[in-house]
């Protein structure tokens, strides 16, 4: 006899299985199935950059529902910049009046588009990235996050920061 199930959380759950012979005769056994985590994973990673424009269109990486997204946007100069729906900003940057940098993250749906599209307050010169991540906790998929901003060098120095568990990955995002 074999017999399957797909958990869908992580967690311990009792699993209780009875089998019955031919003869109506009945047996149950318990026991515990602890369930992790998948390790977290890349997938792939997109990117645009223009001169001179107001908006920027970015090719979604390969990525499934549930699969976390982190984009990483890029502007000279000091504007606004609006996310498309469904992106959550994590930390916005500026660097005195010759750069912001922007890093939001966003929980992949069934229906989710090709391409996304960030727009500026003002014509800017702009890059962004967009990493896909498997794995992650969609539900709380930033545990800690740093940035500083230094428009004055041409060296980075990373500020510290701490993960607060196991099996976590640490991202870096810079720009010079």
């Amino acid at each position: 006899v074999t017999g399957s199930h797909t958990y869908y959380a992580t967690g311990v759950f009792t699993v209780t299985v009875t089998v019955t012979d031919d003869d109506g005769d009945a047996g149950t056994a318990s026991f515990d199935v602890t369930v992790s985590a998948p390790p977290i994973s890349f997938l792939g990673a997109t990117h645009a950059s223009a001169k001179g424009v107001t908006s920027l269109t970015v090719a979604a990486p390969a990525a499934q529902a549930g699969d976390v997204l982190i984009a990483s946007i890029d502007v000279s100069g000091t504007p606004t910049i609006s996310a498309p729906a469904g992106w959550t900003l994590i930390r916005a940057t500026a660097s005195a009046t010759s750069l912001t940098k922007a890093t939001y993250w966003h929980l992949v749906g069934p229906g989710d588009p090709a391409t996304y599209d960030w727009t500026f307050s003002a014509s800017s010169a702009t890059t962004a990235i967009i990493l896909a991540y498997a794995g992650v906790d969609g539900s709380a998929p930033i545990a800690a996050h740093s940035g500083q901003g230094n428009g004055s060098s041409g060296q980075i120095a990373a500020p510290s920061v701490t993960t607060t568990g196991a099996g976590q990955v640490l991202v870096g995002l810079f720009t010079i």
